[in-house]
């Protein structure tokens, strides 16, 4: 990975699109359009299920149809299937801390925190998806916070679908007390995007470069949220 790079952050919905059915080549096709370096993505299934008496799920597919390296955030776990977030980066993470941010009863969520090196320069990036009640949130950005300030010297990227609907929010002002945050677009839903529900927050050391939703006749279809794409470059701290 050069100094300039990119990142995706994609909500997926298990790969269910606007037409209710499950694909996922749709998704990997709309990764492909984007072309990133860097990929958070959320609501990713991570487990085989059987299909036409294979077994295959999204997280495999990625890893051997685009070439990179997955690590698994898994939220959900049955029996039959497990569920949650997941890292993908062309080279394989230094390290990776997995942080359990649940409140109490609600659907169970994680942050993912990895370690990549770029360049000889550490890079960490951190994925997550937040709960859908303030309250929850409010626990959630809490968490957050704290497990920022254990590298704030080092590069950090943290995306994800923070499901914050508020402009305003105190939440994310604690955040960008430590992170700056790339400009709101709207995300959701995909068809009629409204919503500023994914976000992408970068530390100093890093420059913004360049930011879009990624809006193309696929995406618009290939999940409930479409593609929020931001490029840097390491600068000097």
């Amino acid at each position: 990975m050069s100094n300039l790079f990119r990142l995706l952050t994609y909500n997926v919905h298990s790969a269910i699109g606007s037409d209710r059915q499950r694909d996922y080549n749709r998704v990997i096709n709309v990764i492909k359009e984007i072309n990133p370096h860097i990929i958070n993505l959320q609501e990713v299934d991570l487990k085989p299920e059987k299909s036409d008496g294979r077994k295959s799920f999204l997280f495999e597919k990625i890893k051997h149809s685009l070439g990179y390296f997955g690590v698994k955030g898994v939220t959900m776990l049955k029996s039959e299937s497990a569920f949650g977030n997941a890292v993908f980066v062309k080279n394989e993470p230094q390290q990776v801390h997995k942080y359990d941010i649940s409140f109490g009863k609600r659907e169970p969520r994680g942050v993912m925190d990895c370690l990549y090196k770029v360049n000889d320069t550490p890079l960490r990036i951190l994925n997550t998806h937040l709960g859908l009640k303030r309250k929850e949130r409010i626990y959630q950005f809490g968490h957050l916070k704290q497990i920022l300030q254990k590298n704030q010297q080092m590069p950090t990227l943290l995306s994800g679908d923070f499901n914050e609907w508020q402009f305003r929010s105190k939440q994310i002002q604690l955040l960008k007390e430590d992170m700056n945050m790339v400009n709101r677009l709207n995300t959701f839903p995909a068809r009629y995007p409204v919503f500023s529900l994914d976000l992408i927050f970068y530390s100093k050391g890093m420059e913004l470069v360049n930011y879009k939703v990624h809006q193309s006749s696929l995406s618009r279809q290939a999940s409930d949220h479409l593609p929020f794409v931001g490029e840097f470059r390491l600068s000097k701290q």
